[in-house]
């Protein structure tokens, strides 16, 4: 989760409940080196949740909307809906399950 990727996480809207404790949302992201923006899903789980994998942003730790979630995100240039992509990259996208 470089600077940049947690300061448009920060700004995120649009959030979808998949279940209780976890949301997804999607935007596009164009990280530095890149030659086009790619489509990033974002996921975010409570912290309550007992298998919430991801990290905390740091950058934004005192504000209180945000010391309840670990976020993931995920580039794709799959066509799914995002739910769709959650569910095929959940069980094998291990980079995005470290933790804080």
């Amino acid at each position: 989760m470089t600077q940049p990727l947690q300061r448009l996480l920060y700004q995120a809207n649009g959030w979808w409940a998949l279940a209780p404790g976890l949301e997804l949302t999607e935007m596009s992201y164009r990280a530095s080196g890149w030659s086009a923006p790619r489509r990033l899903i974002v996921v975010r789980q409570s912290i309550k949740r007992r298998e919430a994998s991801g990290k905390t942003l740091s950058l934004f730790a005192d504000d209180p909307d945000i010391q309840g979630w670990r976020y993931s995100a995920l580039v794709t240039s799959l066509e799914l809906p995002m739910v769709e992509v959650w569910r095929s990259y959940r069980g094998r996208a291990a980079s995005t399950a470290s933790r804080n």
